[in-house]
């Protein structure tokens, strides 16, 4: 993802209650805010964690090789690394 990318495409859901790509709604009766932004998306992330003084980041991951990893980044391991709270990553279906 780009720098002008918005955060809702890497999973985190918009105003609307929607997860972005494909995602499903909030489950009702679970707590939590949502949030859009435009921007680097581990960067807007911590941004709005920190706005809204959240207590735990969740955050969905892929399944990748090492070198991959190393070549193309992650938006997950930058959050994890950056993060002055607890974050908790869920596995992607492969």
């Amino acid at each position: 993802m780009g720098q002008g990318s918005p955060v809702g495409d890497a999973g985190t859901a918009g105003p609307s209650g929607a997860a972005g790509r494909g995602g499903s709604p909030t489950p009702p009766g679970s707590a939590g805010e949502q949030a859009s932004r435009v921007g680097a998306p581990a960067t807007a992330v911590l941004e709005v964690a920190a706005e809204t003084d959240a207590d735990h980041i969740v955050l969905g991951g892929r399944k990748r090789s090492p070198a991959r990893s190393l070549l193309f980044g992650s938006v997950t391991q930058a959050v994890l690394l950056d993060a002055d709270r607890p974050v908790s990553v869920t596995g992607g279906e492969k």
